[in-house]
């Protein structure tokens, strides 16, 4: 017959604790075990199957989530470049492009998975960064290489790509969402103590929704129109007295603010004209009969306007004089810092199209890449220098 230590025995009472310990600790690295694997497939599932490369940083804001670049690797292309985002259907993915204009190069610095169609990515300028939008608090803020920029405890994101940072890098103005209805409202916020300073109330007209354009020369004021049932507005954000101001407010259907020249250039249904906001004279610049216009930019020198009107773009003095059609070219995306450079469309009969790169009258013509029926948006985001 076997030994029984009796019930009494010290040693008995000290093995029985020995082995309920290692049995709660077994419990208890199974339990931990568990919870990660069902943390990873939550994760998993809630991201749509994301592959690893696309699980956001551990370094998170309140309000933004990192992504590292899908892409890796070094490139060494230097000099001027502009960037441009496009979104595919065929693949789901959503690119920006870093395109070297003088050399006429492109390449790809960012993918990532996009698979909701009503929810348009936009990427934004974030200082020496850009800032990609893909829904309300989840942004990705990458640096102009497209890897994952720094980040840091006390580092801001807005849920919302209507922002501006001062030329100085200490203030921001935002508009901060507070609610999922879309519930704005103008503030002001000191990037040093990461704290708001100021907000307007929802109710007020500064917070309705507008495109910050730029800033004063003095970096004091912040600059931001807006189009809505056929009038543009231009706003003026003082961030030292902490005041708003309408500075314009025509009838337009579109319209774009130079703050360095304190002059809105606009378009309504029947001309394209100027608006001064300091002396508040307002010129007709071109008499239109049918033409729907769709965009309009001020040339650097302002001596020279270039707007597309159905499908076709043109150029026109601030006189109104000598009028140009831009030959084999359908839209204007933007004017490069002196026109040497600038980027059209051209629209092909299949639906595709794709970019050129020109001056603004036809010459220096180069065909920079194609873009096929699936691409379902693009938007040019900027030009930079190296």
């Amino acid at each position: 017959m076997p030994f029984q230590p009796e019930q009494s025995d010290p040693e008995y009472h000290s093995f029985q604790k020995r082995q309920s310990f290692l049995w709660v600790v077994l419990l208890a690295v199974v339990l931990l075990i568990a919870g990660m694997v069902f943390f990873v497939a939550y994760q998993f599932m809630r991201d749509g199957g994301k592959s690893m490369g696309d699980v956001s940083s551990s370094v998170v804001t309140p309000v933004a989530r990192a992504l590292p670049s899908l892409l890796g690797g070094e490139t060494e292309t230097t000099g001027d470049y502009f960037l441009v985002s496009e979104a595919s259907l065929r693949d789901k993915r959503f690119r920006i492009f870093k395109v070297y204009y003088e050399s006429f190069s492109k390449e790809e610095i960012f993918a990532a998975p996009w698979r909701d169609k009503a929810a348009t990515p936009v990427v934004t300028e974030y200082g020496e960064n850009i800032a990609v939008f893909f829904d309300p608090g989840y942004s990705v803020l990458l640096t102009r290489d497209g890897k994952t920029a720094p980040l840091s405890n006390s580092f801001f994101v807005p849920q919302d790509p209507h922002f501006t940072i001062s030329p100085d890098g200490k203030k921001m103005v935002y508009f901060k969402q507070l609610s999922s209805v879309g519930t704005m409202s103008l503030t002001i916020r000191d990037l040093a103590k990461n704290e708001d300073v100021f907000a307007w109330p929802i109710s007020s007209p500064a917070s309705e929704v507008c495109d910050f354009a730029g800033w004063s020369a003095d970096g004091t004021k912040a600059y931001c129109t807006r189009v809505k049932n056929g009038k543009a507005v231009v706003g003026v954000v003082d961030i030292k007295q902490y005041t708003h101001a309408t500075v314009a407010s025509v009838s337009a259907r579109v319209a774009r603010f130079y703050p360095a020249h304190a002059l809105l250039v606009a378009a309504d249904k029947g001309n394209i004209f100027t608006f001064d906001t300091n002396t508040k004279e307002r010129r007709e610049v071109l008499a239109l009969s049918s033409e729907a216009v769709e965009n309009v930019f001020l040339t650097s020198d302002t001596a020279k306007i270039v707007f597309t009107a159905n499908s076709k773009a043109y150029m026109v003095n601030r006189d109104g004089s000598n009028r140009q059609e831009i030959k084999n070219a359908n839209r204007v995306i933007s004017l490069g810092p002196n026109e040497a450079y600038n980027v059209f469309e051209v629209m092909e009969a299949d639906g595709g199209s794709y970019y050129i790169v020109m001056d603004i009258a036809g010459s220096k013509r180069k065909e920079l890449y194609g873009m096929t029926k699936d691409i379902a948006y693009t938007q040019f985001i900027g030009w930079f220098s190296k």
